[in-house]
C-alpha cells in the first residue's frame, strides 16, 4: 500500500507504530525511491523550484518583506527541532547544506502501511471482493483499510485537542489530493509562517515533537477498543466523526451528527407504553451527559450546563422535524434578538457545533478510561 502522506516535518531514526492492529506507523521515506516520490510530489507544488511565492497569490506587505525561499523554509524548521536527541542532531547537520528539496523530503512525516497486517485485520478478513457482484463492497480491500485508518486518524485527532475549539482537521496532508500538490506547498507556508515572531495573529503549524505523545495515548486507546467487543461500535464512531467534518455539509446536519454519537453512546429506548418517546430520549441526553462533563469538570456551573444541554437537544428537535419556524424562534430567544438572519443561524449552529466536539471528546475519553460506567449509564 502506498503512503499517506501527514502535514508533519521531523526526522525519525526509526518508524513508530500506533495502530498495531492494522500494522500502521508513523515514518520517512527511507529508500532512495521513496525520497525521491516525495521530492517529487514538492517540486510539483512550488514550480519555480525556488521560492514559495511561485504559489501565493497576495501583496500584504507582512508578507513581502518576509525570506520564503525554500531555503529560508528549511532553515527555519530546523530551528525548531529539539537538540537532545542524537538522530535528530545528525539530520540537521546534514541539511544545513543540503538541496532543500531532497532535505525536506527526507524528514517529511507519512503513513506507512503494512499491507499483510492490515488484510489480516477483523474488519477486512471475511470480506470478499468481486467486482461483478453488486452485493460486494466494489472498494478493493487497500481501500477500505486506508479509508478505515482516515476515519480512525480524524477521531484519534479530535480525542487529542487540547483546545476548546476543533478545527474539524487531523494531521493528514489534504481531505483530497490535487493534481498541482497545491496544499504540501500551504503547509509549507504555514511552517515558514509559525516560525517568524514578526507576524502575529496566526494559528502555528503542529510540531511533531509536541503532539506525538498526545496522539500515540489517543492511538492506544482507540486499538485497544478495536481489539474487543466494541470494535463495530469504534468503527462507526470514527465514520461519523470522519463523515461530520466534511465541508460539504451545513451546520444543521453537523449538530444532528453530533448529537446522534452522544445518543448511540448514552441513551436506550425508552418504554413506548409510559413515556412519549422525543421527551424521554431528551431527558437521557441532558441527565447523562451532565454527569460525564461533570464529572470531568466540577467547576462547572450546573445551571448553565443544563440549560445549554437543554437548548442543544432543542435545537435538534426542531432540526430533525423540519420545524424550521420553531428553531428561528429558539436561536433568537436564545441571543436575546428579535432581527433573525441567515447568517446568524449558521453563526450559533456553528458555535453550539464546537460545543458538541468538545462534549464528545469528553465522553469518549471517560469511555476509555472506565467503558463499564459509560455502559452502565446508557442501560440506566
Amino acid at each position: 500500500m502506498r503512503p499517506i502522506l501527514t502535514h508533519y516535518l521531523y526526522p525519525l531514526s526509526q518508524s513508530i507504530p500506533f495502530l498495531p492492529s492494522y500494522g500502521v506507523s508513523f515514518d520517512n521515506p527511507r529508500t532512495p525511491d521513496e525520497i525521491a516520490e516525495v521530492e517529487s510530489l514538492l517540486r510539483i507544488a512550488v514550480p519555480d523550484g525556488n521560492s514559495l511565492w511561485s504559489i501565493l497569490k497576495t501583496s500584504d506587505p507582512d508578507f513581502t518583506l518576509c525570506d520564503f525561499s525554500l531555503k529560508s523554509v528549511l532553515l527555519s524548521i530546523l530551528e525548531r527541532f529539539p537538540r537532545d536527541d542524537e538522530h535528530v542532531r545528525q539530520v540537521i547537520l546534514e541539511s544545513l547544506d543540503a538541496e532543500p528539496f531532497t532535505a525536506l523530503a527526507k524528514m517529511w512525516v507519512w503513513i506507512r502501511i503494512d499491507e499483510e497486517k492490515g488484510m489480516q485485520s477483523q474488519e477486512i478478513t471475511g470480506r470478499s471482493y468481486d467486482e461483478n457482484d453488486i452485493y460486494c463492497p466494489k472498494d478493493k480491500p487497500e481501500h477500505i483499510i486506508e479509508n478505515i485508518i482516515r476515519q480512525l486518524v480524524y477521531f484519534a485527532s479530535l480525542l487529542a485537542c487540547e483546545d476548546n475549539y476543533w478545527d474539524y482537521g487531523s494531521f493528514l496532508r489534504g481531505r483530497s489530493v490535487r493534481e498541482d500538490n497545491f496544499d504540501l506547498g500551504s503547509i509549507l507556508f504555514g511552517y515558514r509562517l509559525s516560525c517568524l515572531s514578526e507576524i502575529g495573529g496566526l494559528k502555528p503549524m503542529p510540531w511533531f515533537h509536541k503532539e506525538l505523545n498526545g496522539l500515540l495515548e489517543a492511538f492506544n486507546n482507540l486499538d485497544n477498543s478495536l481489539n474487543s467487543p466494541d470494535q463495530e461500535l469504534i468503527l462507526y464512531l470514527a465514520n461519523l466523526i470522519e463523515a461530520s467534518v466534511n465541508h460539504t455539509l451545513t451546520e444543521k446536519a453537523r449538530l444532528l451528527l453530533l448529537v446522534s454519537i452522544v445518543e448511540l453512546m448514552l441513551t436506550h429506548n425508552p418504554d413506548f407504553n409510559r413515556f412519549n418517546v422525543e421527551d424521554s430520549i431528551g431527558k437521557q441526553f441532558l441527565l447523562k451527559l451532565a454527569v460525564i462533563l461533570y464529572r470531568e469538570n466540577e467547576s462547572l456551573k450546573i445551571t448553565e450546563l443544563r440549560e445549554n444541554l437543554r437548548h442543544i437537544y432543542n435545537v435538534r428537535s426542531k432540526i430533525a422535524h423540519g420545524d424550521y419556524t420553531g428553531l428561528k424562534k429558539a436561536i433568537c430567544k436564545k441571543l436575546s434578538r428579535n432581527d433573525y438572519n441567515s447568517h446568524m443561524e449558521e453563526y450559533h449552529l456553528g458555535e453550539l457545533n464546537n460545543t458538541l466536539y468538545c462534549y464528545v471528546r469528553t465522553l469518549m475519553k471517560e469511555y476509555f478510561r472506565c467503558p463499564d460506567f459509560i455502559k452502565f449509564l446508557k442501560e440506566s
